[in-house]
């Protein structure tokens, strides 16, 4: 599917959801992405853009992680995600994790981050509150984990 039918697409599914649900003034955030990720599911780039990451359009990774991970995506796998987004923010960010979790359908998602994102947890989305440069909570990680089927850098 082209960019531009992706956007028409989008642009559609946003009409058609405030004509049907005129009680709500301004759909939510959330309630795009459910319909976002029934829609896209096996499409990583239209994820990327539902869920609001800079895998797509700020950075563009989004097509390599597709062309990489396509044929892994029915696959029981555990991610880990290095850096969740949102800066201090406990209530922000996760949006790469949620992206991760519907293009993996069986897959266990896994995030660091040195901020406490606790809150953004949700099933088969596990975060973990430290850095990645400590090597005594990486190890510690690892013990909770497993083994890790793919590690994806996204900290600084």
């Amino acid at each position: 599917m082209r960019s531009s039918s992706i956007i028409t697409l989008a642009t559609q599914s946003k009409r058609y959801i405030e004509k049907c649900a005129p009680i709500i003034r301004k759909p939510s955030k959330f309630l795009y992405q459910f319909i976002g990720a029934r829609l896209f599911s096996n499409n990583l780039i239209n994820l990327a853009q539902v869920y609001g990451t800079g895998k797509y359009g700020v950075h563009y990774y989004a097509a390599h992680y597709e062309h990489h991970f396509r044929s892994l995506r029915k696959r029981r796998l555990k991610i880990l995600e290095l850096g969740v987004g949102g800066y201090d923010d406990t209530s922000k960010g996760g949006n790469s994790l949620r992206m991760w979790k519907v293009y993996f359908p069986k897959a266990q998602i896994f995030g660091i981050d040195i901020h406490d994102k606790s809150a953004l947890e949700e099933n088969r989305i596990q975060i973990f509150h430290g850095s990645q440069s400590d090597q005594a909570f990486l190890e510690q990680v690892i013990s909770t984990i497993g083994t890790i089927d793919i590690v994806i850098d996204d900290g600084s």
